[in-house]
């Protein structure tokens, strides 16, 4: 965790404070009214504005709490303790289902707060995935956008705000439909789709690849003068 927020490069050090609750989880039982104002006193005397809490399951699995329905009462104690510290913001990090695009376990865990912040894979059986980030509640309403991951600083950018789901797996394609034009210059459309079959794109998907492709001026496309007629496809050099 310090090497992660050393990697932020975070200037104002002082306004951070990592609290590691890992193996202790049962430090944080705010469903006992003398334990929480224990902590709403140290939280509020701290100034603290904004509490981060990172992540919701085990601390349900330390107060024997089943995720599937009983996650709503820590959920309003974590409500009961801002308000007693004075806090005006508050971050719950939970975990989705195996394959699903909502939050694990009770429904109600979505009903409870303002604004639902979602970060997914595109193709959630793909480690290496592209991501997307949406959000919607109150006064909240931002569509899918593309993620980007930098190892060296550990930052998670939006790299295409108007971006859908069906963009990002356009865009992944693309860089497979230069790569593959780039080793086999010339190819058709047909040719450019058998040889990316075990790629996981779609057809479709990579007919569309390559429009973009071409769109972008990553491809240009030629006519073929030969027999059959159609397009020749070819990587463009980059001049920079």
């Amino acid at each position: 965790m310090q090497e992660w927020l050393r990697d932020q490069a975070i200037e104002n050090t002082e306004n951070v404070l990592p609290i590691s609750l890992r193996g202790r989880e049962a430090a944080f039982n705010i469903l006992d009214d003398a334990t929480r104002g224990r902590w709403a006193e140290t939280l509020g005397g701290l100034d603290v504005d904004v509490l981060i809490l990172d992540c919701l399951s085990p601390m349900l699995t330390a107060f024997g709490l089943d995720e599937d329905g009983a996650a709503r009462p820590f959920l309003d104690a974590l409500g009961v303790l801002c308000e007693e510290a004075g806090i005006a913001n508050l971050l719950v990090v939970h975990h989705m289902g195996h394959g699903a695009n909502r939050a694990r376990g009770d429904s109600r865990i979505q009903d409870w707060p303002d604004a639902n912040w979602k970060q997914e894979r595109v193709n959630a059986r793909k480690e290496d995935s592209p991501r997307v980030f949406s959000a919607f509640g109150r006064d909240v309403s931002v569509g899918e956008s593309r993620l980007d991951f930098d190892a060296h600083t550990r930052k998670t950018t939006i790299a295409l705000a108007t971006g859908s789901r069906k963009d990002v797996k356009i865009a992944a394609a693309v860089d497979d439909v230069v790569g593959f034009v780039t080793e086999h210059p010339g190819a058709s459309v047909r040719g450019i789709q058998d040889g990316l079959k075990e790629s996981g794109h779609a057809r479709d998907r990579i007919r569309d690849a390559i429009k973009q492709a071409i769109e972008d001026g990553y491809v240009e496309a030629r006519p073929n003068e030969g027999r059959g007629g159609g397009l020749r496809h070819f990587a463009v050099e980059d001049e920079s």
